[in-house]
């Protein structure tokens, strides 16, 4: 079996420049105020988080672990007939 061999720049060349994404001004249930670093929810059609230690509760910070697949968007994609165009 060959082998990829893959040759390592760096941590900041490695990382994904969109892996940061800052979200502000966002709404949430009055319960997670009082989230502690590690807690772990799940924010609908988005993903699962955790608490990151850096958090406060004048500033929430989480950490999203797991992505959530949108299987709905690619069941109506593959429903919705395609609009052919008419020749003249």
């Amino acid at each position: 079996m060959a082998q990829i061999e893959r040759k390592f720049v760096g941590i900041p060349q490695d990382l994904n420049p969109s892996s940061l994404q800052r979200l502000t001004g966002c709404c949430i249930e009055p319960s997670v105020q009082a989230a502690q670093p590690g807690d772990r929810y799940q924010f609908e059609r988005n993903g699962y988080f955790c608490v990151d230690p850096d958090a406060s509760p004048s500033g929430l910070v989480f950490n999203r672990t797991v992505s959530m697949r949108d299987t709905w968007a690619k069941i109506e994609k593959a429903t919705v007939p395609h609009s052919s165009a008419s020749s003249s």
